[in-house]
């Protein structure tokens, strides 16, 4: 009789499993939550990451902060409750060109997660990518790394930032960061694939 409700439940596990595969695979952005402002949204993933709410923001400094970001592993250092392994969140429309406002905004970036002291290359494109050295701090990683990617809309240039830590256990890495980076996109009003 055990033997028979061991067999049976190893059956239910794996009809269980199967049916989450399938799940995933029939409807991919299941696994997906969506952070949209300004016409503009990015997915992250569904697990480790959290969407604050549209009263919180992260500041490092008065001109380098998003308001309502999503936050990977949020408070994961005891010592610091508003720390998080990395976040992403959209800044409201600005005035220029793309590089113009990326220049603009990786300068201001860089210098409060490192220091003003950080050389910060004139942006070309629509993407721009920066290794910053952070101070020393609880739970502080040595390198943050600074993706931002602006996009054209009505308002002027929206710009995506993303930031996290590099060589920590825990980090998001560099393919996961691509992967929501290259799901930014106009607000869909369809619902998300």
């Amino acid at each position: 009789m055990r033997r028979v409700v061991w067999v049976l439940g190893v059956l239910a596990v794996l009809a269980v499993a199967l049916s989450a595969t399938l799940a995933a695979t029939v409807s991919p952005s299941s696994s997906r939550q969506w952070l949209g402002a300004y016409g503009v949204e990015v997915a992250v993933p569904g697990t480790g990451w959290r969407l604050e709410p549209s009263s919180s923001a992260i500041e490092y400094a008065a001109d380098a902060q998003v308001r309502a970001p999503a936050v990977l592993d949020s408070g994961f250092c005891p010592s610091s409750a508003s720390s998080s392994r990395a976040f992403v969140g959209l800044l409201a429309p600005a005035p220029g060109t793309v590089p113009e406002v990326l220049t603009r905004q990786l300068r201001t970036w860089a210098a409060a997660v490192g220091s003003a002291a950080i050389r910060v290359p004139v942006v070309r494109e629509s993407r721009a990518d920066l290794d910053v050295p952070v101070p020393v701090g609880p739970c502080a990683p040595t390198t943050a790394h600074l993706t931002l990617v602006g996009r054209n809309t009505a308002a002027g240039v929206v710009v995506l930032v993303l930031v996290r830590d590099v060589g920590e256990p825990g980090d998001l890495t560099a393919a996961a960061a691509d992967a929501i980076v290259a799901s930014l996109r106009p607000v869909s009003r369809a619902g998300h694939s």
